[in-house]
């Protein structure tokens, strides 16, 4: 029950048994074939991950936690590996480090850096992620993915820092719809509304990939053409975006030092 997880911050939970011996409850434990249920009716959060089998190892209260589990979760082969330096100072909103791997089919994310105990501090360090499979994410986290994701494929690595519903990544290398960006970017979330702010530069650029094929420049007597862009982000997106690139290809035409920004609010 992860809305119940404050009560294990507090101290005589984790310091002492009665006896004055440290509490080892979670010291060695190996798991084989076992069903783990994550409930949290806070985050409207009920699963489970079954054909659990692993090693959970924390020998005392100011130690090491570790994990290494696999299992089947939604139909999908999951496996997580980690290492929190020091739980207690997590619980107790104190900073303590943090290294997070997970793996399957649809989804590869590393986390390496330092846990703040709670939202309001976040996460602060190196991340990489890949999704290999749009579809596959979706059925996995029972729920469309960030609307970032254009086409099937999104791979990125940079700074992280996380901040409540928000998500700031700097220094970063992103791979999106085939191509690759460098810049930073901000994604946050506010009720039902994603917003997604930065800059992105990249070498070569070819407009159809991000946005579908654009329409003519011309029309038939070979004048321009006054039929509008079709440009129709997700409902819920906000975007405030800038956009570098030494070359653009668009429709067979070469454009040299381009720059543009990508700008939708409320629709």
């Amino acid at each position: 029950d992860l809305d119940a997880a404050p009560v294990a911050a507090e101290r005589r939970v984790l310091s002492q048994a009665e006896d004055g011996a440290p509490l080892a409850l979670w010291s060695h434990v190996r798991l084989h074939g076992g069903v783990l249920h994550i409930v949290s009716a806070a985050r409207r959060l009920d699963t489970l991950i079954e054909n659990l089998d692993g090693s959970f190892d924390w020998p005392g209260a100011e130690k090491p936690m570790s994990f290494s589990l696999a299992g089947a979760w939604r139909d999908e082969n999951v496996a997580i590996k980690g290492k929190i330096d020091n739980p207690r100072e997590g619980l107790e909103k104190r900073p303590t480090g943090v290294d997070l791997a997970i793996d399957s089919r649809p989804l590869s994310l590393a986390l390496d850096g330092t846990w703040g105990g709670d939202a309001a501090t976040g996460f602060s360090g190196e991340l990489s992620a890949q999704i290999r499979s749009r579809g596959a994410l979706e059925r996995l986290l029972g729920a469309p993915p960030a609307p970032l994701i254009v086409g099937d494929a999104l791979s990125l690595r940079g700074k992280a820092q996380t901040r409540g519903a928000s998500l700031a990544l700097s220094e970063a290398r992103f791979e999106l719809a085939g191509q690759p960006f460098e810049g930073a970017l901000t994604l946050s979330r506010e009720g039902e509304r994603t917003s997604i702010s930065g800059t992105l530069a990249a070498d070569e650029l070819k407009i159809e990939p991000l946005l579908g094929e654009p329409s003519t420049f011309t029309n038939a007597q070979g004048g321009w053409s006054s039929q509008p862009f079709g440009f129709a982000p997700a409902p819920g997106l906000d975007l405030d975006l800038r956009i570098s690139a030494a070359h653009v290809d668009w429709r067979g035409h070469r454009i040299d030092d381009a720059a543009g920004s990508l700008i939708c609010n409320d629709g």
